[in-house]
């Protein structure tokens, strides 16, 4: 596969096979971005010693953890089922408006009859990843996967 700046149309408009999306050994980096004015959030999962090491060796981390800038990861936690290889070979963005501070206290979104309720839980799990986990083991241990 062309990995170069043109091949980068490619890579983000190839479509998984079922069989591809159960492939627990298919070597590939999927996840989500959410951002909004104030964060930018990426939740990223892949083969520990295959995409994700590849991955995790070459971001430098600048700083320490702030409330502004934060990677958490623990290359000893693993997962027996991907969460987000539904979207394929390309990281899904999803930009909230308005800000995820003002949609939390918006009181329609806790109505299950105009909100599903899964979208408030991710809506509040990415708030709780936010302001809260410090580490990896804390978002899996209090299931904040949005």
């Amino acid at each position: 596969m062309n990995l170069q700046p043109e091949g980068l149309k490619e890579l983000k408009t190839m479509v998984l096979k079922p069989e591809q999306k159960a492939d627990k050994n298919l070597d590939i980096l999927t996840g989500i971005e959410v951002l909004d004015n104030d964060f930018r959030l990426f939740v990223l999962e892949g083969l520990r010693e295959g995409a994700m090491r590849t991955f995790t060796e070459r971001i430098e981390k600048a700083q320490p953890n702030t409330k502004q800038s934060k990677i958490i990861k623990n290359t000893n936690i693993g997962f027996l089922e991907r969460l987000y290889a539904d979207f394929n070979l390309d990281i899904k963005r999803i930009r909230l408006r308005p800000n995820l501070a003002e949609l939390l206290l918006e009181p329609s979104i806790y109505i299950k009859s105009k909100v599903p309720e899964e979208i408030c839980a991710n809506l509040n799990n990415i708030s709780n990843i936010k302001r809260i986990a410090d580490n990896l083991k804390t978002v899996e241990t209090m299931n904040w996967w949005p």
